[in-house]
């Protein structure tokens, strides 16, 4: 092993104890205290972390033009301090009963899960990186105890940091299964509730489209419209939002109305620029939990014009 991947074994192997430990002193606080401590963080990280704050702030101008950088400025704040009390109850998450979570987060439209589940063929609970979707499958789970929930999960940069991970996600009771098609396939046949992120950038050779998002065009993972038309499975949007006293809300929304013209291709991307669509309106209800420091518009094509206000 290269002196260079040791030290980036080291590093990683940092960030793991770093993380660990972080958890287990964010569990050992009142729990007031330790949102209130990440909230701050979360402020104090929106002012030093300048590479994230410019590329938020440019995802800002592109999908707000008429916001006024003072409002752009203060979109990525508070959503620096979101993230960081969201990151806080992900921390304390193994802590709480099934009781407990329930009754701090209140779902609305859990009959429209519940129905899809019943086709059969599995279902793509698509959802977003906002607000606390962590909550999202052990919520569902406590409401749907005979459901088989799994989500779909990247893979983290050490085997520490995955267990680390894969804990808290199998507190919903299912499994975190990986990008890979034939386990997808294999989880649908088998009826799983399959939640699903898709608000990331996605470049074509990983199975990416550009549709527009936000209005603006965007490569986009296509994977959730591919494998639901070819299998049926229905997809259902659910995002989760912030309440006041601790409290959340999930939205679960009717199963999409996916287009099947019988032109496969030309249905997925029409999919994907549905599903876009749906994320792209949460976000602009409120900005704030959604995390815009990722690099969502990368390779945009040049000369673009703005799409619809996706």
């Amino acid at each position: 092993m290269s002196a260079s991947a040791r030290l980036r074994r080291a590093r990683r192997r940092a960030m793991t104890a770093l993380a660990a430990t972080s958890a287990a002193a964010l569990t050992a606080l009142p729990e007031q205290v330790a949102l209130a401590l990440g909230a701050a963080l979360g402020a104090v990280a929106a002012r030093c972390l300048r590479r994230r704050a410019h590329e938020a702030l440019a995802n800002l101008r592109l999908v707000f033009p008429e916001r006024s950088e003072g409002e752009c400025v203060a979109i990525w704040r508070s959503s620096c301090a979101e993230l960081g009390r969201c990151a806080v109850e992900w921390a304390r998450l193994p802590t709480l009963s099934t009781e407990a979570l329930l009754e701090r987060v209140e779902v609305i439209g859990l009959e429209h899960l519940a129905k899809a589940a019943e086709l059969g063929r599995g279902v793509f609970a698509i959802t977003a990186h906002y607000g606390n979707f962590e909550y999202i499958p052990a919520v569902v789970r406590g409401h749907m105890p005979g459901a088989h929930i799994s989500v779909v999960g990247r893979t983290m940069p050490t085997p520490e940091m995955q267990a680390m991970l894969e804990r808290r996600r199998a507190r919903g009771g299912g499994e975190v299964i990986a990008q890979d098609a034939r386990a997808i396939l294999r989880a649908l046949r088998e009826g799983t509730v399959i939640g699903i992120l898709i608000d990331h950038y996605t470049r074509e050779r990983r199975g990416g489209v550009l549709v527009p998002f936000l209005g603006v065009p965007a490569w986009t993972t296509a994977g959730p419209a591919l494998l639901a038309l070819r299998t049926g499975a229905p997809v259902v949007p659910i995002h989760i939002h912030r309440l006041q006293n601790g409290r959340h809300r999930i939205d679960i929304e009717p199963a999409l109305d996916l287009p099947r013209s019988g032109d496969r291709p030309r249905d997925v991307v029409t999919a994907t620029a549905l599903m876009n669509e749906v994320v792209g309106r949460w976000i602009r209800e409120d900005p704030v939990p959604w995390t815009w420091s990722h690099r969502r518009f990368r390779h945009r094509p040049e000369g673009e014009v703005r799409g619809s206000p996706s």
